[in-house]
């Protein structure tokens, strides 16, 4: 229904009732849609809920599409931070999205809509440019669903597919049965008490799995299920029953998660350290009180009562959402125990404030009285304004402290957070506090600090006294201190020693406008730092920016990597410019625990000798760039028997096209940045997404064929080819392109294809020397380093230089035989604007000649390099001009000389 249609913008209504899958069958389609390459420019997936916010709806979906996935993304986010986008109100919101949507290609899901006057707002916002957009909507509500567009009735699992779905679970097996009768007997009331909802099914499914065959009787007995067919109160007993049969420390772990707001994504380590800082987690005999988080997460998706939420790639799990009846269920039981309350807007509690032990507030419009709770230990504060909510001093016996997205912090009292002794988590994220308070060192049993986007820019001294400190997150500015190192107990650590904040991959603009952080404001320098890293033992997760400065620093930084063993992710972004490493005296690597490597800060000379599946056997993702490579790296690569995710940067190739070995390897690779590979049978079974550049004289030059094999490639789903046209002819790029699109087309999956072409403004001249030349001086600097490349790159020059006055010499000569006033000659005598960009870059180079003589540094041997080559691309430009003109005046001569003869011969 999606598909089908023109350019106009189309809306479908998914509709039916709770637990059915709606959001599921949504996700499904978005998560195809926008993974096919060049289909749309931007996207955004916003879940609605039954209460609500129609500001916070219109927010929500800009702050989607600001994403990094997001093409729309870079022209939003120099204009907005999170504060600007909380103080507009809805038609400033509407007016914003329709400036940022218009003329662009759309695919927007709203998920979970109860209300048309909701719908009717937000439809506002989208505007028909007939560029192709697409809306798709979920809702319980047939009239609501009437009135949003074309309705798609999504309706109850048939008998047959209800019993497949729950023999799947209980069985292990769509096509295994009961073993008796009486069993099948059993198994059919369960199923249809369940009335074809999937959410019902695979719930009950998976709490019979867990007991004996002979127990499933008292089980139904048990749920209590009523003579009538009523399946709302059905899914309601069958859901409660499963929360009654978990595990009591289960049971709390699923009971928190009331306070978290309606369809919202909870980071998996946040929710960790949370049950860790509130006792609910303890360490078991042989395992780390994370490790048995990790598990009782997993337990929950297991037990189908969490929606899992994993990374696309890696396949790693990033945290889970909780199914809005499920949400309303433990919301119940939680106030009715006690146990949390946790309110919106408007809403008040029936809770007597003495008695709350844990309080979440969300949105909040008006002042709360909240102040009288003596027993408050947890205390959640999300996109709220802080003159609404309650002074958190007054909370003598807080252990959990959050204020997420919460605006106005200037005359909030923070600073009394010091005082809170029993305090175990502190969450400011997203939060402009700016400075902490200098006594927060007291907090002696803080063990989660974070300060991501906050604005801080110094941690105060007496943070090194949190000797039971477990995370610590920071502004992308904050300087870093010279005693990280005694942090001994930290499990996580996200600090930027240098980055650039555009790298900064965040699910949410930032409450404030960035800047970059450079290495030079810390007080730590980068060599201590790098060496401080090997002291933190306990690290799992490690974020950081570092700029190192040389192959001592670029070992140093390895070496205090190998020395963290419980480590599982670690991602090192790009700072101002990556060191390149050689490889050979490198420290060996036995990482086991590591499921994430990504290392954009160093460019190695070949693919160090550790990156095999024996050292790092559970690696799922990995980005890494190298100087060079062969078939051999490639097949140490295919020995990552769990790589999921692999971006491989190649920046100098001898060889054109790397084999990829058939014989084994690559068994779980789904997404692929890289290349160019040439693809045999039995290769990488599971590779759906691929993403390569080739630079197309190089191969044509190389006589190598524009096929990749990828009709090898089984899985293959979405391809995308960038193709660099520079000096090469219209015509090879054309067949190059052509030959990728026939591959494509005779796939049998027929995957979707984008072809990105750059330097089409430098296609080669038909002149064959010219190509000829300018090929053999690209082969030149494809291995190099940087002062050759300068060398080269002046030799180059000046033959181009030389070049340039031997075509100005023949076309003065050849003037000379012409009339005057010809208009061959008025093109001699013009001077071209390249010309005198020409002249002044000449005088650009000779002033900064000295200079890189006298320096090392990567980024004004870079600058020098990228003057050369403009230089150097004008030369070209003219001196194409001038050959033109030659032939040209060589053509007048010719006639010139005709004309003479003809004359010649009629005068006899």
């Amino acid at each position: 229904m999606l598909s089908v249609g023109g350019q106009e913008k189309k809306i479908i209504s998914i509709v039916g009732s709770g637990g059915l899958g709606k959001t599921t069958l949504a996700k499904a389609v978005y998560d195809k849609l926008i993974n096919i390459n060049g289909r749309f420019d931007c996207w955004a997936f916003v879940p609605v809920g039954q209460n609500p916010d129609q500001r916070k709806i219109l927010r929500d979906i800009l702050i989607d599409l600001l994403k990094p996935t997001n093409a729309i993304n870079a022209l939003v986010n120099t204009r907005f931070s999170l504060g600007d986008l909380m103080e507009l109100d809805e038609k400033q919101l509407i007016d914003e999205l329709r400036e940022q949507l218009q003329g662009k290609r759309y695919f927007i899901v709203v998920d979970d809509i109860w209300e048309r006057s909701m719908w009717r707002t937000v439809d506002l916002a989208f505007v028909d440019g007939n560029c192709g957009s697409r809306l798709l909507t979920t809702t319980r509500k047939s009239e609501v669903s009437k009135e949003i567009g074309e309705v798609y009735k999504l309706h109850e699992l048939s008998d047959n597919n209800s019993k497949k779905l729950f023999h799947s679970i209980t069985f292990g097996g769509e096509e295994k049965h009961p073993c008796s009768d009486e069993l099948d007997k059993v198994s059919n009331t369960i199923i249809k008490k369940c009335g074809g909802l999937p959410l019902a099914i695979v719930t009950i499914a998976e709490v019979l799995a867990r007991k004996p065959i002979e127990e499933w009787s008292n089980v139904y007995n048990s749920i209590g299920f009523g003579p009538d067919d009523n399946k709302v109160e059905d899914m309601k007993k069958i859901l409660s029953f499963s929360y009654y049969d978990l595990p009591s420390h289960l049971r709390t772990c699923l009971l928190y998660l009331s306070t978290s707001p309606e369809e919202q994504f909870i980071e998996k380590r946040e929710l960790i350290l949370r049950w860790i800082a509130e006792g609910f987690i303890h360490e078991e005999r042989g395992k780390a009180s994370f490790d048995v988080g990790d598990n009782y997460i997993h337990e929950l998706v297991d037990r189908n009562l969490v929606i899992p939420v994993e990374d696309k790639r890696s396949g790693i799990l990033q945290g889970c959402r909780v199914h809005d009846m499920l949400l309303r269920l433990i919301r119940q039981l939680s106030t009715e125990e006690n146990f949390a309350v946790a309110l919106g807007k408007d809403e008040r509690s029936s809770v007597e404030q003495s008695k709350i032990r844990r309080l979440a507030l969300l949105m909040l419009t008006k002042e709360t009285n909240y102040k009288d709770m003596p027993r408050l230990r947890s205390f959640n504060a999300t996109i709220c304004f802080t003159e609404l909510i309650p002074p958190v001093c007054s909370f003598k016996v807080l252990r959990v402290l959050v204020l997420e997205y919460c605006i106005g912090m200037e005359g909030y009292p923070i600073k009394h957070i010091a005082k809170l002794l029993h305090l175990r988590y502190i969450g400011l994220s997203h939060t402009p506090v700016r400075k902490l308070p200098k006594e927060i060192g007291h907090l002696k049993f803080l063990q989660t600090l974070l300060l991501d986007d906050t604005g801080i820019k110094e941690l105060p001294s007496s943070v090194r006294l949190l000797k039971q400190l477990m995370c610590l997150r920071v502004d992308e500015k904050t300087r870093v201190p010279d005693w990280i190192g005694e942090m001994t107990s930290l499990v996580e650590l996200e600090m930027y020693h240098e980055v650039l904040p555009d790298l900064v991959i965040r699910e949410t603009p930032p409450v404030q406008k960035q800047e970059m952080h450079s290495g030079a404001d810390n007080k730590c320098s980068i060599r201590r730092f790098v060496k401080e890293l090997g002291n933190l033992r306990n690290l799992r997760v490690l974020k950081t920016g570092l700029h190192l400065q040389d192959q001592g620093q670029g070992r140093e930084f390895l070496e205090s990597l190998s020395k963290l063993h419980k480590m599982q992710d670690v991602s090192i972004l790009l700072p101002a410019a990556f060191l390149e490493m050689d490889m050979g005296t490198e420290p060996r690597f036995a990482l086991s625990s590591l499921r994430t490597l990504e290392l954009l800060n160093l460019q190695f000379s070949k693919l160090p000798a550790w990156m095999n599946g024996e050292c790092l056997p559970n690696l799922c993702k990995l980005k890494v760039l190298l100087t060079d490579a062969d078939e051999q790296d490639v097949g140490n690569l295919g020995t990552l028997r769990q790589l999921r995710d692999l971006t491989l940067v190649i920046t100098r190739y001898h060889r054109l096209k790397l084999t990829v070995c058939g014989c084994g390897g690559f068994d779980s690779l789904i997404f692929l940045h890289g290349g160019p590979l040439q693809f045999v049978p039995e290769t990488m079974p599971r590779l759906e997404n691929i993403i390569f550049s080739i630079t197309v004289f190089e191969l044509r030059d190389a006589k190598i064929s524009f096929d990749f094999g990828l009709e090898n490639l089984s899985s293959l789903q979405c391809l995308t080819v960038g193709l660099d046209c520079a000096d090469a002819s219209p015509e090879e790029v054309e067949e190059a392109e052509a030959a990728i699109r026939h591959a494509v087309d005779t796939h049998p999956n027929h995957p979707s294809l984008l072809v990105k072409r750059s330097n089409e403004d430098k296609m080669g001249p038909v002149d064959a020397d010219s190509r000829i030349f300018s090929r053999k001086m690209y082969k030149m600097l494809q291995d190099s380093t940087l002062n050759e490349q300068i060398k080269k790159l002046n030799d180059q020059i000046d033959v181009q230089n030389n070049c340039n006055s031997t075509l100005y010499n023949q076309a003065q000569e050849m003037a000379h035989t012409i009339p005057q006033g010809h208009p061959s000659i008025a093109k001699i005598q013009w001077t071209s604007v390249y010309v005198v960009e020409m002249v002044v870059l000449r005088k650009q180079l000779v002033d900064t000649f000295q200079t890189i003589n006298d320096t090392s540094d990567p980024d004004q041997l870079m600058q020098h390099i990228k003057l050369q080559e403009r230089l150097f691309d004008l030369y070209k430009v003219e001196n194409k001009r001038m050959a033109a003109i030659v032939e040209e005046l060589k053509a007048e001569l010719k006639i010139s000389d005709n004309v003479a003869d003809a004359e010649e011969k009629g005068e006899h």
